[in-house]
């Protein structure tokens, strides 16, 4: 078989509520059926992991489907479709996340239950409310099927500081889920964010509790929630809480980083219970992991193979290559805007390793610094204000 490279689709939901982040159902199953129709067939985990391995594949067209988070509209509206073409997935959990009852129906013509957008749904999920994740029967309805594998997306998708550097204070009552996540629970006018990321990434920052207080009391005085309001009154507090705590604290806020073995042992932890669950409900090895947000490091693949996994996805585009690293995978993002037609060209255009290298240096190139869009940072350093920088793209030894 000739020299190849695998594309590895990346969705994540299937729905017609969530204009950003989902795919319709007719176009996805227009996708799914273009796909299909030019000979692609699906592979699994097992079979992705030999082929990074050894080059070998098992056919002529092979590609992955994944799934992030693990949405009810993965059952509802992928799975009919994916049986229609004899296709499988691997859906990334967030097991915190794996909500209860008796599995719901699948999809029925003229009709879709209630759905959130992303945020407003994940948003629920941290206060308790799972409707728009996939519950534990259909969980293993899902696996029993043969259509779907499961693969970890950590135990809370949390995000944590990362920095001693205030990014900004809090001025919502109805913050960002993320905001919220940071928040854990404390939403008051004037609580400092700090520079964030994912949590499986880095030694979290653990802020001064008395430097907090300051800060909120003195927002507080300032005419708390109402001075949110006012942009231009928001921005001055902001730059005099920061200069302020620099002044009073110094650059790390009276705060501390958590050692590196805190933090292995910390995020080891969280991927070893998320993997152990996902097993325990499919019955099936749990391999594969999906970073979130993209964001690892080189603590974080430490931390994944300390907790038995073995493979891990990034959102770099591109595809997988024989002697790419294993636990830095490229993904193809795929949009409600990509037609079939134009998804089968870019996924002929990867299968070739030139192309996919093109890409991955074309998505280095354009990657921004924000914690949300880089894909990959360096764990933070044990000084004040740990630095940002890409990985080198390294091959699995």
């Amino acid at each position: 078989m000739r020299n190849l490279s695998i594309p590895i689709l990346y969705y994540h939901r299937v729905n017609r509520v969530d204009a950003r982040m989902a795919v319709s159902p007719d176009r996805f199953r227009e996708q799914i059926k273009s796909i299909a129709s030019r000979g692609w067939r699906t592979i699994g985990t097992p079979e992705l992991i030999e082929f990074v391995e050894t080059g070998k594949a098992p056919h002529k067209k092979p590609f992955l489907i994944t799934f992030d988070d693990g949405y009810f509209d993965n059952w509802y509206h992928a799975c009919p479709t994916l049986e229609k073409y004899g296709m499988k997935a691997l859906v990334f959990m967030v097991s915190d996340w794996i909500g209860q009852g008796l599995a719901r129906p699948r999809f029925q013509d003229g009709g879709e239950p209630p759905m959130r957008d992303l945020d407003q749904a994940i948003k629920a999920a941290l206060t308790g409310d799972r409707d728009d994740f996939l519950n534990e029967a259909e969980i293993r309805e899902m696996a029993a099927s043969g259509i779907f594998e499961f693969g970890s997306h950590g135990s809370s998708h949390r995000p944590c500081f990362a920095s001693s550097q205030i990014d900004r204070l809090l001025f919502s009552r109805s913050p960002h889920w993320t905001k919220m996540a940071l928040a854990k629970g404390d939403i008051r006018p004037g609580l400092p964010i700090y520079e964030w990321t994912s949590a499986i990434t880095v030694p979290e920052f653990i802020p001064s509790s008395r430097m907090k207080e300051e800060i909120i009391r003195h927002v507080e005085h300032q005419g708390g929630w109402e001075a949110g309001k006012n942009k231009k009154k928001r921005e001055e507090i902001e730059r005099l809480m920061i200069h302020w705590s620099k002044k009073s604290f110094g650059l790390s806020g009276g705060g501390r980083y958590e050692s590196e073995e805190e933090a292995l042992q910390r995020i080891s932890s969280d991927l070893e219970a998320s993997r152990l669950r996902l097993e325990e409900l499919t019955r099936a090895p749990c391999l594969a992991l999906a970073w979130p947000w993209g964001q690892h490091s080189r603590l974080g693949i430490r931390a994944a193979k300390k907790a038995g996994l073995k493979i891990a996805f990034t959102t770099r585009s591109g595809a997988t290559c024989k002697g790419d690293h294993p636990f830095r995978l490229d993904r193809l993002r795929v949009s409600n805007k990509t037609s079939g037609t134009t998804l089968e060209l870019m996924m002929s255009a990867l299968s070739h390793p030139s192309a996919s290298r093109l890409a991955r240096l074309f998505s280095d190139s354009n990657s921004t610094d924000g914690f949300m869009e880089n894909p990959e940072i360096i764990p933070a350093k044990r000084r004040e204000k740990p630095a940002l920088a890409p990985l080198k793209r390294e091959r699995a030894n």
